[in-house]
């Protein structure tokens, strides 16, 4: 199969024009570069050339308009609150640790036993 026969009928009710196609293989190559198993067996080797062939051959889903806005706003969001996740590291305390045990050091009692200093007296 090769990739130019595809292209000349690809269906324009799925992909509506030949810039979201780039697109969206473009985003499946990098897929498939960071380990991604292919949905096709193909005559490929490269990324780029396989992923056409996903798209074009309808193995690969993808979303547009405003449930694509709304699917990336919510992985943005997981990515952060991940990211909050791996910056704290475990065993640390939290806020409400960390306020109990400034409550706990202001009532630090100083139990050293005390040396009184010499008289003037001179008696030791």
């Amino acid at each position: 199969m090769d990739i130019s026969a595809l292209l000349c009928d690809y269906d324009l009710t799925k992909i509506d024009s030949r810039y979201r196609l780039v697109i969206i293989a473009a985003q499946r190559a990098r897929q498939l570069m960071q380990g991604s198993t292919p949905q096709v067996n193909s005559k490929f080797v490269k990324a780029a050339p396989i992923a056409l062939e996903e798209v074009l051959q309808g193995k690969i889903e993808f979303l547009v308009g405003k449930e694509a806005k709304a699917a990336l706003k919510e992985a943005n969001q997981a990515r952060a609150a991940e990211a909050r996740a791996r910056s704290r590291p475990a065993g640390l305390f939290t806020a409400v640790d960390k306020g109990e045990i400034q409550k706990d050091l202001a009532q630090f009692i100083d139990d050293r036993p005390k040396v009184e200093p010499p008289s003037a007296n001179g008696e030791a």
